[in-house]
């Protein structure tokens, strides 16, 4: 079911790359945040960083094998490219993580609508990067 899946959802819309990611982006980012909302939940509100730290681990893992099946194609995964694309994930996660307090903490915002605010903006940052970095096949 998982090829015939992939054909049909994704590839039969005959999607640029860019839009695939952008659909791609939109479901994995839902699960990312949909896991910082039920986690913070879960762990009775819990620090945020500490949530923030939990829900990201989880969200590279589904990310990479979303992005390297259904955007960038891959045939197989390699640890080379989940390690580049775990730096990525670095990289957006230390802007979270310096973003978060700041706008919670020094500019009094909603955890929520922080959260939003950082989502929205490292979803232009990490197609970029991803797509001239993570799964650049010339760097294999």
């Amino acid at each position: 079911m998982g090829d015939k899946f992939r054909t049909y959802w994704v590839f039969n819309l005959n999607l640029s790359k860019k839009y695939r990611y952008i659909v791609i982006g939109g479901v994995n980012t839902f699960i990312g945040y949909l896991l910082f909302l039920v986690i913070y939940i879960l762990l009775n509100k819990q620090h945020y960083l500490v949530i923030l730290v939990i829900s990201y681990s989880i969200s590279i893992c589904s990310a990479y094998l979303l992005y390297s099946r259904f955007v960038f194609t891959l045939s197989t995964v390699s640890l080379k490219g989940f390690y580049r694309f775990s730096l990525v994930y670095a990289g957006s996660f230390l802007f979270n993580i310096f973003m978060l307090p700041l706008l919670i903490e020094y500019m009094g915002f909603d955890i929520v609508y922080s959260q939003t605010s950082i989502v929205i903006i490292t979803i232009v940052l990490s197609y970029i990067v991803h797509n001239r970095y993570s799964f650049r096949v010339d760097n294999w």
